[in-house]
């Protein structure tokens, strides 16, 4: 899998994948067991593999691009505000 931005997550660190279809309960829960760090996204490499299909889907309708991925948080981590 690949993100958009670099991160700082980690091996070992627990992530949610959301569900890209209509049914809520096709989120899955995954760990990293191995990252490569890069400015443009980081590669990551994950356990257990997954139960569903998740989309990743660029489209252009005239001048306007649609970007539908799915959302990915690192449950790993605590949130500062």
């Amino acid at each position: 899998m690949k993100t958009l931005v670099e991160t700082n997550w980690k091996v070992g660190d627990r992530l949610a994948l959301a569900t890209t279809d209509f049914d809520g309960t096709h989120s899955e829960e995954i760990f990293i067991t191995a990252i490569t760090h890069n400015a443009s996204g980081d590669d990551i490499t994950f356990t257990p593999k997954l139960k569903y299909k998740h989309i990743s889907v660029d489209e252009t309708y005239g001048n306007f691009n649609l970007e539908m991925k799915a959302e990915l948080g690192n449950l790993s981590r605590n949130v500062v505000i």
